[in-house]
């Protein structure tokens, strides 16, 4: 049989309405688990974890005797009876929490102690009276599974309604009542102190460039000019009284060769905070619950909504090149369509992820081939994308070598546009 130890704080039991729930929630885990016993212990706040870890890890190998949890004693006698085991602790309310140490000075609360017993990853050291790290374990496996119900209030009369209310929504789940979803298992994290001091003046400048030169580079608008702009950006952040890298180095770049630039002084929030995104990691091994992948945490989420935004700038730029084209070919003929035109377009802009709107805007479209006016064209070296980077007799190949991709204004970062899913809808035709 398996024993479910359910270790309460103290003061709670000491409320009827909590304490009534507590013994339903202990009913409901057994009866989801069959062959197992729940077994309710009411743990003081400052109840020694050596204690408490210690009682856990004899239920764990012992047993206990079944006549000490069997409701009914008329089927109690004198003969011990302990073929059952530790199969699952729960912990509810401020149930004392073992800190683990690890090499280095490193420390953090961890679960282990309480569900971790045969080839255990902490050893208590009786000298430090620590739990300190196994170095003989390299690969952690506890034997039992846990579980955590703590109010997220600190307020006493709140965090009651907020047990009672989980305890009430868990008994209707456990009786079969509708409404209820199976959640994933994960885990949010957030420390915004340590967040903060990871986080140095440059990773914040390569994180502060990705955000204002996210439209550059998500069309891939590589260029030595933008590239000045960036490395003042770069420079400043540095301190430096002069940039980084300077206008002859520069100039005598191609288009093609700034990207790597941009790479190496622009990066997304994770990217910036890479040496606390592998502490967190360690974190959450650590735990013995969750894995990595299973850990969310600000600076994933805000990463997460940046790239959609990226993601978004790129469909409405496919969307708005679709409608123009659709719209050329329907209302004009391949004769027409070699005359300046001017097509009206209404834009609905209304940005959901960050809860920002915004009014009706109207843009000119001029009719284009590969990002030229029609009317500008004077010359068959203008058609393409690749322009102005034919080098004339005598001229030296450094004087000349930019910019390759003459970018069409629809990629143009003057004009930042986010749409919402209505899309573009082309009015009129002049």
């Amino acid at each position: 049989m398996g024993i479910i130890a359910i270790l309460v704080e103290e003061e709670l039991m000491d409320d009827f309405d909590l304490r009534s729930r507590v013994m339903t929630y202990a009913d409901n885990a057994q009866n989801r688990m069959p062959h197992s016993k729940a077994v309710v212990i009411e743990v003081p706040k400052n109840e020694s974890t050596v204690k408490i870890a210690t009682l856990l890890e004899k239920l764990y190998f012992e047993g206990i005797d079944v006549d000490q949890i069997d409701g009914n004693p008329l089927n109690n006698d004198n003969q011990t009876e302990d073929d059952n085991q530790l199969t699952g602790v729960v912990m509810i309310g401020d149930v004392p929490m073992p800190v683990v140490h690890e090499g280095g000075g490193n420390y953090l609360p961890s679960v282990y102690p309480y569900v971790d017993f045969y080839r255990k990853a902490y050893i208590y050291n009786h000298q430090t009276e620590q739990f300190e790290r196994n170095d003989q374990i390299n690969s952690p496996d506890p034997e039992v599974w846990h579980g955590l119900i703590k109010a997220p209030s600190q307020d006493p009369n709140e965090a009651k309604d907020q047990l009672i209310a989980y305890f009430e929504k868990n008994n209707d789940y456990s009786n079969g009542q509708n409404g209820f979803d199976e959640f994933e298992q994960r885990l949010l994290y957030a420390n915004f102190p340590e967040m903060e001091a990871r986080m140095n003046i440059v990773d914040y400048g390569n994180y502060q460039r990705h955000l204002d030169f996210m439209e550059e580079v998500t069309f891939k608008r590589f260029n030595k000019h933008l590239l000045k702009e960036f490395i003042d950006s770069v420079s400043e952040d540095l301190e430096s009284d002069q940039p980084i890298m300077d206008e002859n180095s520069i100039d005598a770049l191609f288009d093609i060769q700034t990207e790597p630039i941009f790479d190496q002084f622009s990066m997304n929030l994770m990217e910036s905070m890479r040496s606390y995104r592998g502490q967190l990691n360690e974190i959450a091994t650590d735990t013995g619950r969750w894995s990595p992948e299973e850990v969310d945490s600000p600076e994933a989420l805000i990463t997460f909504r940046d790239q959609y935004m990226q993601s978004e700038l790129h469909r409405k730029q496919l969307e708005l090149e679709k409608a123009i084209d659709e719209f050329i070919e329907e209302n004009l003929s391949p004769q027409e369509r070699a005359i300046n035109v001017t097509s009206v377009g209404q834009l609905n802009i209304k940005l959901e992820i960050l809860n920002v709107e915004a009014d009706n805007q109207t843009f000119d479209f001029y009719s284009r081939i590969d990002g030229t006016r029609i009317a500008d064209i004077t010359s068959i070296n203008q058609c393409g994308f690749q322009v102005g980077q034919r080098r004339e007799d005598g001229e030296s190949v450094l004087e000349n070598n930019s910019v390759l991709v003459n970018a069409n204004p629809l990629h143009s970062y003057e004009s930042n546009l986010e749409a919402d899913d209505e899309n573009w809808q082309l009015t009129q035709q002049k």
